[in-house]
């Protein structure tokens, strides 16, 4: 989780937690990066409303200490490129 935060400044979350959300804020394109990053392989989950108060969609990454390091780095790369556009 250290090391993802590290690639994705903007990953939310205590820095201990396995649970690193990515604010989006708009619904559509959450599902568009959920959908986009599963393509790459990178299973993550876009949380929209009613889980979350409107306009604070984000993506959910849980990491495991059961992932590789390459696969973490490899999500975070994908993950940072998508949302910083």
């Amino acid at each position: 989780a250290r090391r993802f935060r590290e690639l994705v400044p903007h990953a939310g979350g205590a820095a201990e937690s396995a649970i690193a959300p990515v604010r989006i804020d708009d619904d559509q394109r959450v599902m568009r990066l959920t959908a986009r990053l599963l393509e790459d392989r990178v299973f993550v989950q876009g949380i929209r409303p009613p889980t979350v108060p409107a306009g604070t969609a984000r993506l959910r990454v849980s990491l495991s200490a059961r992932h590789e390091r390459t696969d973490v780095e490899k999500a975070a790369r994908l993950i940072a490129a998508a949302t910083t556009r």
